[in-house]
């Protein structure tokens, strides 16, 4: 599985520097660097919903396409963390 960064350059390579998922996948490579999830980040305020997005219609194709995404980028981080923890207590043994 590519890392992150990797995706993000992909992302970037097929549809821009501007593209939802590009800003997305930036958010999650800020958390991971942080050490908090995106949650955290953006009820902190330190990531904030782009304006577009605040007005999307919650019934519409385009917010339910940006819903499974942030859904499936956020089990991908919830993933990595549980990995590493797991490394980490088996370090610790």
């Amino acid at each position: 599985m590519s890392t992150l960064q990797e995706q993000l350059e992909q992302e970037i390579q097929e549809r821009g520097e501007n593209s939802p998922v590009a800003q997305m996948l930036r958010n999650q490579i800020m958390a991971e660097q942080s050490g908090k999830n995106f949650q955290e980040l953006y009820t902190s305020g330190s990531v904030s919903t782009p304006e577009r997005f605040r007005t999307i219609d919650p019934n519409s194709d385009s917010f339910k396409i940006a819903q499974a995404m942030c859904d499936s980028l956020n089990k991908t981080v919830l993933k990595r963390e549980k990995e590493r923890n797991k490394t980490k207590s088996e370090e610790e043994s």
